[in-house]
């Protein structure tokens, strides 16, 4: 019978974030949604010396290297995981694992998340994949374990697949010591983490502040002799890849397309000092109904998740040949003519040749309350037609929207609609 020490750990691990996230999210309006809250709120009734997830800083242990056969597993790239306790490696042997008593484990799991776009009333997912750049390392670097990565949950809450990428240790209570992958440095792997305290992760590549990584997660059809995930995990700067297979007979209906996960965390000083990190060519198979949604715990370190769109103007001079002024509003009209004294915040260059302009703009003051909506910009030059005109073209999410002639009275309007994809900005 399992002791209820271990099953405490468990329902505290797995259904804790249930009763977080209720409190700080949004609403969703599908009844598997209201379910999984309702699970976990009657769960953490029964179970009332529960411990919920939070941010707090570890008492010091005595650190010894993950086995490999326990409870954080490290196997070969490209492994195929056919359940909590066994995997078959690439050169076809097959691997069993004795089940251990672990606690305090701190893996990429399903609770302690600081930022989430998760889906709602998703139909199987066929792959998921989203783009983001290794940032800066922690200003103050200690005890604190980050995780950035896209996700595929069981709807029984028994396992996460993902691509992580992660700064600090990963580890696990051992007796009196903690076992650990991983340090203060980046790195990145493919994930499966059990519900039943166990955990995969294929071969670790350390990669370096900058470096592009790709997380795909791909539906395939003939993977275990039967059907699976493929969890790949890809810094496209290195050109390293490293896998995960994970063997499963159903397609998984709850998706997570950005996730900032922070465990051992007291002070804002240990995120990476840049404040906030993009997830970008967001998209999904099909495709998915995503939700905003940050934390309200301790340390508070201006959390949020934003809706953005990637801006790119090209422009260049067709009857002009003098120095002009060039300007963008947003959601608003350009000042009109675009002509001296240029307002302050609207002037982006000033060029007598032909240029390309690239930002970012986010659409979402007070997350998460945010909702799809439609937005527009306005670009002007400070000519005027026809003797002095420019042509630019607007490119949203690098997609073309529109072109045409402009000039001080003449400027050219982009309207487009901002959702939860394909790009999302995270803060911390």
């Amino acid at each position: 019978m399992m002791q209820s020490v271990e099953l405490e750990n468990i329902l505290s691990n797995q259904f804790g974030r249930y009763w977080i996230t209720s409190a700080r999210k949004l609403p969703k309006p599908n009844t598997s949604a209201c379910l999984r809250w309702l699970l976990g709120f009657l769960i953490i009734a029964i179970i009332s010396s529960m411990t919920l997830p939070h941010l707090v800083t570890a008492s010091a242990e005595n650190l010894v290297q993950a086995p490999g056969n326990a409870c954080i597993i490290e196997v070969p790239n490209g492994s195929f995981v056919t359940e909590s306790t066994s995997a078959v490696f690439p050169d076809g042997t097959t691997h069993s694992y004795t089940k251990q008593q672990c606690g305090s484990m701190i893996v990429p799991t399903v609770n302690d998340y600081v930022d989430e776009v998760d889906s709602s009333g998703s139909p199987q997912f066929n792959s998921i994949t989203a783009q983001w750049t290794v940032p800066s390392a922690p200003q103050s670097q200690g005890s604190q374990t980050i995780y950035f990565f896209n996700a595929l949950e069981a709807n029984d809450l028994s396992f996460i697949i993902q691509p992580v990428l992660a700064f600090g240790q990963s580890s696990y209570a051992c007796g009196s010591n903690t076992c650990y992958v991983g340090g203060n440095y980046w790195y990145l792997a493919s994930w499966i983490v059990y519900s039943n305290n166990a955990a995969f992760l294929s071969s670790v590549i350390n990669v370096n502040s900058g470096d592009k990584i790709t997380g795909t997660i791909t539906w395939i059809s003939n993977l275990c002799g039967g059907s699976g995930y493929k969890v790949a995990a890809i810094d496209t700067t290195l050109n390293q890849e490293t896998d995960l297979n994970h063997c499963e007979s159903t397609q998984l209906t709850y998706g997570l397309s950005a996730v900032l996960e922070a465990k051992n965390l007291s002070t804002c000083s240990q995120y990476p000092n840049q404040g906030m990190l993009d997830f970008t060519g967001i998209s999904s198979s099909p495709a998915a109904t995503w939700n905003g949604g940050y934390t309200s715990q301790q340390p508070q370190c201006g959390y949020g998740v934003d809706q953005m769109v990637q801006v790119h103007i090209h422009s260049y001079p067709t009857t002009d040949i003098s120095l002009r002024s060039h300007g963008l509003s947003v959601d608003q009209t350009l000042p009109n003519p675009w002509w001296p004294p240029y307002q302050s915040g609207y002037e982006f260059l000033q060029s007598s040749s032909a240029f390309d302009y690239n930002t970012t703009k986010v659409f979402c003051p007070s997350p998460p309350n945010c909702t799809p909506a439609n937005h527009y910009i306005q670009e002007a030059a400070s000519g005027f037609l026809p003797s002095n005109a420019w042509h630019t073209q607007i490119y949203i999410n690098g997609a073309f929207n529109v072109e045409g002639d402009v000039a001080r009275d003449q400027p050219l309007q982009a309207n487009f609609a901002v959702n939860w994809t394909p790009n999302v900005r995270l803060f911390f």
